[in-house]
């Protein structure tokens, strides 16, 4: 199933910011961070898609643009070392449905992630 964003008033809302931490590849990729204020299903890959920022490795809503195709390095470079959605969540927090106590985690860069953003500066 693929859902997608629509016109003001139809479906269910979303909201999200984000921000870019960092470009890399000459600014063909950017490392960004998303708060999310709605947790609606694909949510992250649906907007970031609909804004034309796709995620790398993310087959369902993300096209491949012209100028990472273009760049054959970098093109092979994703295809050889992306085999998942190149998405984390370094922290999460939210509120426990049952005993309201705030929880929160933080975690770390999981190693191929990390890799790929080595490979890309």
């Amino acid at each position: 199933l693929k859902y997608s964003v629509q016109e003001e008033g139809v479906g269910k809302k979303a909201l999200l910011n984000y921000a870019t931490i960092k470009t890399l590849c000459g600014n063909l990729c950017s490392l960004i961070s998303c708060k999310l204020y709605t947790g609606r299903t694909h949510q992250i890959r649906v907007q970031m898609s609909y804004m034309n920022h796709g995620i790398i490795g993310d087959a369902l809503y993300t096209k491949t643009p012209q100028s990472i195709i273009n760049n054959k390095e970098l093109s092979a470079m994703i295809s050889k070392n992306v085999s998942r959605q190149m998405l984390h969540a370094t922290h999460l927090g939210f509120k426990h449905p049952v005993s309201g106590e705030n929880l929160s985690f933080d975690v770390p860069y999981p190693e191929d992630f990390q890799n790929i953003l080595t490979l890309l500066k």
